[in-house]
């Protein structure tokens, strides 16, 4: 005798053949997840343009829209963490005053569906002369984060603060760097680059700090201090940064001094090791 089933029957039987299907299936780990976003999200192009230096760059809400739902139908959640953050008060060259903020993020994905998760660390800088430098730094910070965990490329990635531009565009007359009794080659100040800041300290320069810092044998604490009585600015490191993430914060901070400002802490350096008995 055949049984006639219902369509609800069926349906139901159809159903937990399905479940039972997927709960069979190897369950992918974290890394499989982040390569299936990589993978689902394709070729992408900056959509934002910065009509003052006319470049194109991927804006924040480009980013999280496209990651949002790929991470989070994969249980996938991002996490951030301030480790450390500087401000520091300039002028520009209209003789106005601005705040450079300097932070560093630690970003942690964790996996919903098992207890893998991975940390990476970004540093990020805001110029802006309000209240504002420390959610640009944090946004730099975590589209640089995305970018380059998913291998994105653009033209010309950069903040899109158009009001900052402006108000230091205006050029100044070539200076000199300051003299600094090392091998290491002055970077050339030909003007004001971006956000009205001179070009920074060159890589040579920012290897010649650390390893005179290195052959005094001062360490991070004993730089700090160099920093404070040369050039006034107070850093300051919180118990749970590790030897990496000093490293990290130091040479952000020392990339980001002019020319002249780095010649300072090398000059500096220099005199301590002249004086070091034999």
């Amino acid at each position: 005798m055949v049984t006639k089933k219902t369509a609800d029957e069926i349906e139901a039987e159809i159903g937990k053949g399905i479940v039972l299907e997927a709960r069979d299936m190897p369950r992918k780990n974290l890394i499989q997840k982040l390569c299936d976003v990589i993978a689902e999200l394709g070729p992408m192009k900056p959509e934002g343009f910065n009509s003052f230096h006319k470049y194109k760059y991927f804006s924040d809400e480009q980013l999280s829209s496209a990651f949002r739902d790929k991470l989070a139908k994969r249980n996938v959640l991002l996490i951030p963490e301030v480790r450390n953050y500087d401000i520091r008060d300039f002028e520009t060259e209209k003789g106005k005053h601005s705040f450079l903020t300097t932070m560093m993020v630690r970003w942690t994905l964790h996996d919903g569906d098992s207890e893998d998760f991975i940390e990476a660390t970004t540093v990020g800088q805001g110029d802006d002369p309000g209240d504002k430098g420390a959610n640009k730094a944090m946004t730099g910070a975590f589209k640089y984060l995305l970018i380059k965990m998913a291998l994105i490329g653009g033209e010309g990635d950069a903040e899109a603060d158009e009001a900052t531009d402006k108000r230091h565009a205006a050029p100044t007359a070539p200076q000199k760097p300051a003299a600094a009794r090392v091998e290491a080659p002055a970077a050339p100040v030909t003007g004001v680059q971006k956000g009205g800041r001179q070009q920074g300290a060159n890589e040579p320069q920012v290897d010649t700090v650390s390893r005179l810092a290195a052959e005094l044998g001062i360490g991070f604490d004993g730089l700090l201090n160099v920093i404070k009585n040369v050039l006034g600015v107070e850093l300051e490191m919180t118990p749970d940064m590790n030897g990496d993430d000093k490293r990290l914060f130091m040479r952000s901070f020392f990339e980001n001094l002019t020319s002249e400002e780095i010649g300072k802490v090398v000059q500096a350096l220099n005199e301590a090791i002249a004086r070091k008995p034999e």
